[in-house]
């Protein structure tokens, strides 16, 4: 292959892809107008185990890595981010293709100086065989994303390992957007006729495998959780940054626990407790950031993306007061552990049947 310095690494994080991953190669073929080097990053696999890749796409400037330790989607993208060096990073999953030969330049291409993340529209391949269009808005998966590797390397923009497995993408687009928000950097976001990328179903993938069985899980809803908290925490803890953007986006991200989660598998076990308990958590820590808001200006951001999403803003506003009742009501046991005579001064006369 050529020694010529490439712009883009292309990553696919791979794992038991054997019968995905050479259409998925093929995709990446033809493509023009840019230099590029395409990574296959091998999650825990035995070494050697996809090197005939390097013989059916000698064509292609292309290499295998393999990680030692199988640690899920999440920290195999982070391990690829560590062990490449082109300056700009994309991600294509090992089931799902580039829609066309001018996928990686149209990212490529859009990119000025002050931009360090360009998001293009996706197809999602749904259970009929159709396909759904994913607005170019959307931070949540990294399908038809190029980021800029200097933006990440300066602020060590990182996958969570704790939760590697389940949206560990939401996370790390989070953490992106929080800190180029505060540093004056910029997302841009191309229109639908910009689709780069398709997501193909696949049966036998994390998410769609046993009738779905993950996406039911309250794994699912974890992930999300502990993934967007942990790039907050990283911004305003780590990074010191806290301004009205990061405010802003924790009182959205509020929100987006009750759309993404709130009324769903109703008939899994302890689902809808589990929610709860993990909203309580977020509230705990989102109310920190955003408490130097205006009352108005957060109903303000709530009522635009709960009433924008077709819910009910009354209904959230009723469960999120319920979430808080939670919240105080832990509180005041926790005083009350430490200091039981306050609950003696609240309920004097039935103390003794209560705290027994």
């Amino acid at each position: 292959m050529s020694k010529i310095k490439k712009e883009v690494a292309v990553i696919i994080p791979t794992y038991k892809a054997h019968k995905t991953i050479k259409r998925t190669l093929s995709s990446l073929a033809n493509q023009f107008g840019v230099s590029y080097k395409v990574y296959v990053v091998v999650d825990g696999e035995p070494i050697g185990s996809y090197d005939y890749l390097l013989d059916i796409f000698n064509f292609i400037d292309i290499a295998i890595l393999y990680k030692p330790d199988n640690s899920g989607p999440g920290m195999t993208r982070q391990y690829a981010i560590e062990h490449t060096k082109e300056p700009f990073i994309t991600f294509v999953d090992a089931d799902d293709i580039l829609l066309n030969v001018n996928a990686l330049v149209t990212m490529r291409a859009n990119f000025e100086d002050k931009d360090i993340m360009i998001i293009t529209p996706f197809y999602q391949e749904m259970e009929d065989g159709s396909f759904r269009l994913r607005e170019s808005s959307c931070l949540t998966w990294m399908h038809g994303k190029m980021y800029r590797r200097s933006f990440i390397k300066k602020y060590k923009i990182h996958f969570n390992k704790d939760y590697s497995y389940s949206n560990e993408d939401a996370g790390f687009n989070s953490m992106v957007g929080l800190i180029a928000d505060s540093v004056n950097e910029r997302i841009k976001s191309l229109t639908k006729e910009a689709a780069t990328y398709a997501q193909l179903r696949n049966p036998n993938s994390i998410t769609n495998n046993n009738n779905r069985e993950f996406s039911r899980s309250t794994i699912n809803i974890e992930g999300f959780v502990y993934n967007k908290l942990h790039a907050f925490d990283y911004a305003v803890n780590k990074l010191h940054i806290l301004d009205d953007g990061i405010r802003e986006a924790a009182v959205r991200s509020m929100c987006h626990i009750y759309i993404n989660y709130v009324g769903i598998n109703q008939d899994v076990d302890g689902y809808e407790a589990r929610v709860d308990e993990l909203a309580k958590i977020s509230l705990k820590e989102y109310a920190k950031i955003y408490v130097g808001l205006a009352q108005e200006k957060i109903e303000e951001i709530e009522k635009d993306l709960i009433l924008s999403s077709g819910y009910s803003y009354l209904a959230y506003i009723q469960w999120k007061d319920k979430i808080a009742n939670m919240l105080d009501m832990e509180e005041k046991e926790k005083k009350w552990k430490e200091n039981p005579s306050l609950r003696k001064k609240i309920m004097p006369q039935n103390y003794k049947n209560f705290a027994h």
